[in-house]
């Protein structure tokens, strides 16, 4: 019974997390923390969690997870270029690597 309870409580946490919705004008209220420092990737003039605010995307190398495991946040990495995501692994590999 403990483990269903469990289970019914982690199944709930993650649908509502995954299911937030910004609302019409949420963008209003937003208060944009200044990028300082995004030399090793790349800006995103619309990232964030409502696509209110410039984000850095840093850049994973080879070897390195590339899918943020936060439930319902953006992902604020992503592989190097020559690099994609082995999303069964959950790392970057070599392009040449990945076999289509």
């Amino acid at each position: 019974m403990q483990l269903l309870l469990t289970l019914f409580v982690f199944v709930s946490v993650t649908a509502t997390s995954v299911a937030f919705v910004c609302p019409p004008n949420a963008c209003k209220q937003a208060k944009c923390p200044k990028i300082l420092n995004c030399e090793s990737g790349r800006v995103i003039p619309e990232g964030g969690v409502c696509g209110c605010c410039p984000t850095c995307i840093t850049f994973a190398d080879e070897g390195e997870p590339c899918v943020s495991i936060r439930m319902g946040t953006p992902n604020s990495r992503e592989c190097k270029p020559g690099t994609r995501c082995n999303f069964i692994k959950n790392v970057c590999e070599s392009i040449n690597d990945i076999s289509p």
